[in-house]
C-alpha cells in the first residue's frame, strides 16, 4: 500500500507540473455503499479533493504489465502453428479446385478435425 501511495503522490506532483487540460467528458460508475466509503477513506488518506482526480491518476498513471506464463506462451505458439497448417490446407484445396483435380475431402476433413481437437485441448 505504501508503494502505491508514494507512486500516486509522485504522479500527482508530475501531473500538476503539466498544463491543465480542459475537462470535457464525464465518466461515471456505480459502487455499493461499503465500497464507496472505502473509496472516500482512501481519498482522504491520500489527500485528494475529489474522486475524479484520484481516478484519473490511478488509471492514466498505472503501468500495464502483462505476465504470460511459459505454458501460455507455448499454447500461443502451438495455436499459431496449427492455424498456419490450416491455412496451408485451405491453400492446397483452392489450388486443387482451380486445377479441376479431385480433392480427397475425407482426408482434409480428418486433418482439420485433428487440428480442431488439438485446439480444444489447448484452450480447454
Amino acid at each position: 500500500m505504501k508503494s502505491l501511495t508514494s507512486t500516486l503522490q509522485k504522479t500527482k506532483r508530475a501531473l500538476k507540473k503539466e498544463q491543465k487540460k480542459p475537462v470535457e467528458k464525464v465518466c461515471s460508475c456505480r459502487v455499493p455503499a461499503d465500497e464507496y466509503i472505502k473509496l472516500e477513506d482512501e481519498l482522504n488518506n491520500l489527500g485528494y479533493k475529489n474522486m475524479s482526480a484520484y481516478f484519473r491518476e490511478i488509471i492514466l498513471a498505472r503501468k500495464r504489465e502483462y505476465n504470460i506464463s511459459e505454458l501460455e506462451q507455448y499454447k500461443v505458439f502451438l495455436v499459431n502453428k496449427i492455424s498456419n497448417n490450416v491455412n496451408q490446407i485451405a491453400k492446397v484445396m483452392h489450388q486443387d479446385i482451380k486445377k479441376s483435380d479431385e480433392v480427397d475431402y475425407k482426408k482434409v476433413a480428418d486433418c482439420l478435425d485433428e487440428y480442431l481437437n488439438e485446439l480444444y485441448i489447448l484452450v480447454g
